[in-house]
């Protein structure tokens, strides 16, 4: 799951991706996600950051989740890091769109939230 964080003058200021197991919405049409503990931080500046590992290493130690989950977590976040490094990673373009064309304003405004996108 792909989080944009944009400042007050419509810049971007970050992007933050969970790696999940599984995602969905409910019949409701709530979102929601099976968090496989790890996290990248991509700063407008190109920065990246891996969180998290120690998290997903004490998940597994205490049995929250299997070796094939873990395994699952690590290499969908190394996956997603080479696309960040090699420029082919289409979320931060789909989401600066998004953005720029009121989609995700109106959105936001018709569920009384904020900015963001998802």
């Amino acid at each position: 799951m792909v989080t944009a964080m944009f400042d007050d003058k419509g810049d971007i200021v970050e992007w933050y991706i969970d790696v999940c197991k599984t995602q969905g919405v409910t019949d409701q049409g709530v979102p929601w996600f099976d968090d496989l503990y790890l996290d990248i931080v991509v700063l407008k500046n190109g920065e990246v950051f891996l969180l998290d590992e120690d998290e997903l290493d004490d998940a597994l130690s205490r049995g929250h989740i299997t070796v094939r989950d873990y395994d699952m977590a690590t290499e969908t976040a190394r996956e997603v890091m080479r696309s960040i490094r090699e420029q082919h990673f289409p979320y931060f373009t789909m989401s600066l769109d998004h953005y720029r064309n009121g989609f995700v304003l109106k959105d936001a405004q018709r569920q009384g939230g904020e900015h963001g996108t998802e």
